[in-house]
């Protein structure tokens, strides 16, 4: 978020969904427990390449995918292989490869077999055992989530379409998750996995 600071200022609103943490956005300073983070908390001083003290609070509610990131190395807890970054919007298939979206983290990296958290609006620290897409995967839009794109386009889509985008250069979309790979509502269903999207439609 420091990389676009300078196009918004320190207008940290404008990093918040208006459905994140039920709306209340003055709850921010107990970001482990709701649907917005703070990176003063994490990240204080100041900020990258400037000067400037970081704003405190300096909170969202947004989260990139660390896949498209420009990495050339692994860093600590940063792309697990490096190889398989974007780094470039100049892509065959740039509409299936998601940037940025809700998200209670700033960052994360979601795999093929990530399961689906087990219930809704995990906390940030809580959605780990899910791999990344744990951390995507909040039902803050009635089973659809707001995302923007790398070809620049922005669309809303379901919560189980997570499992069928192009997070990184060898994601598998028809992984165990998809209709294409063999999913069926049963197994979204099923004790352990998501029964709370029940009602949502299969991709």
């Amino acid at each position: 978020m420091d990389a676009t600071r300078r196009y918004y200022g320190n207008q940290s609103e404008i990093r918040c969904c208006p459905m994140a943490a039920n709306g209340k956005k003055t709850i921010y300073n107990n970001y482990f427990n709701v649907g917005v983070w703070d990176m003063s908390v994490s990240f204080g001083g100041t900020i990258p390449g400037t000067n400037q003290p970081r704003p405190v609070p300096d909170y969202g509610s947004y989260g990139i995918n660390g896949w498209v990131e420009n990495a050339s190395t692994t860093v600590t807890g940063g792309s697990p292989n490096p190889a398989w970054n974007w780094k470039t919007p100049n892509v065959k298939g740039a509409a299936k490869v998601p940037v940025l979206m809700d998200a209670p983290w700033i960052d994360c990296w979601p795999q093929e077999n990530d399961n689906p958290p087990e219930f809704d609006n995990l906390p940030w620290n809580q959605s780990v055992p899910y791999g990344g897409m744990g951390r995507f995967c909040k039902n803050r839009h009635e089973g659809y989530i707001n995302c923007l794109f790398l070809d620049f386009s922005v669309k809303k889509i379901g919560l189980k379409q997570m499992w069928t985008l192009k997070w990184h250069r060898t994601f598998n979309t028809c992984g165990r998750w998809t209709i294409c790979g063999g999913a069926t509502a049963a197994a979204w269903n099923a004790v352990g996995a998501a029964p709370w999207m029940s009602n949502f439609p299969l991709y």
